[in-house]
């Protein structure tokens, strides 16, 4: 195993979490998504990974993903998978924006990948805001991303506010964004 050549404060740096930690976190992000109403048909697993340093296709920071296990074309099985060695916000704000994904594949979710991507961001960002203080700058980061992520997070926003969580989540199952 090796560290990653993260480039973080030193602040940050020193707000790692532990693997254990970061359990912790998934698990309690999942508990309080369940709270606000999202109810996963299939619970997601977690675990750590080192990861890959960027995307290829992306060409990004790889901090989680989700995978998907199919059985005749049904999702049977979700993993979330967090990368070594983030700091604490960092940790919950992937994790989250990961769940969201995991919500996504279990529901059967047709969107597209900008407004997946607008969703996974939108739980992310307002779930920083509501329970992690001090995460401000992560949340700027999520509203002023010029890229595929910020112009669905930007949608995700606006249905939100115009129409509520039923109505994103019924445009994101059918696949239709207006």
């Amino acid at each position: 195993m090796h560290e990653f050549n993260f480039h973080y404060c030193p602040r940050c740096a020193d707000e790692r979490v532990s693997a254990k930690e970061a359990g912790r976190l998934g698990l309690k992000a999942l508990r309080d998504l369940q709270r606000l109403g999202m109810e996963f048909s299939i619970q997601p697993s977690f675990r750590m990974s080192e990861g890959e340093d960027r995307s290829p296709e992306r060409r990004h920071l790889v901090t989680g993903w989700c995978s998907h296990w199919t059985i005749n074309g049904k999702v049977t099985r979700v993993e979330v998978v967090l990368r070594r060695g983030l700091p604490r916000v960092d940790a919950i704000s992937t994790f989250v924006h990961e769940l969201g994904h995991a919500y996504a594949r279990g529901e059967g979710f047709n969107a597209s990948d900008s407004l997946e991507e607008g969703f996974c961001n939108a739980i992310s960002y307002f779930y920083l805001n509501r329970f992690v203080p001090g995460s401000e700058r992560h949340r700027n980061v999520i509203v002023n991303r010029s890229d595929n992520y910020g112009a669905g997070f930007r949608e995700a926003m606006t249905i939100l506010r115009d129409e509520g969580m039923p109505a994103l989540l019924c445009r994101l199952k059918e696949g239709k964004a207006q």
